[in-house]
């Protein structure tokens, strides 16, 4: 197992060990220290398995996705982007098949889980 300061560790709190790779545990470390926050380990390891995750997303798909989160509209949309309603809808269809989700606002939910948008 890797080692680890325990002088790093909030009081009353244990770090919990997800990975026994050092730089994952030093990644890990800074992230507890830097939240102030009291994590318990399964809150580490949902951290650790939602961080792991790519984003698979365009560039644009995202930009659709944030700013359909933001409550703008698909006319809006398209020309603040400089392209077509059409692509719009486009870029969160083909956003929802990479995110194997059914709807725009499961896209968007998935998006800020992710903290991607």
């Amino acid at each position: 197992m890797a080692m680890y300061n325990r002088a790093l560790e909030p009081k009353d709190y244990t770090l919990g060990i997800v990975d026994n790779d050092p730089l994952v545990l030093e990644l890990l470390t800074h992230y507890f220290v830097a939240s102030h926050a009291p994590l318990h380990n399964e809150s580490l390891t949902r951290w650790y398995q939602q961080s792991a995750q790519v984003n698979p997303l365009s560039p644009r798909e995202l930009q659709a996705l944030d700013y359909y989160s933001q409550g703008k509209t698909t006319l809006f949309i398209a020309h603040k982007m400089n392209v077509g309603e059409s692509s719009v809808k486009t870029f969160v269809k083909r956003a929802c098949k990479k995110l194997n989700v059914r709807s725009r606002t499961e896209a968007i939910v998935s998006c800020v889980r992710n903290n991607w948008i």
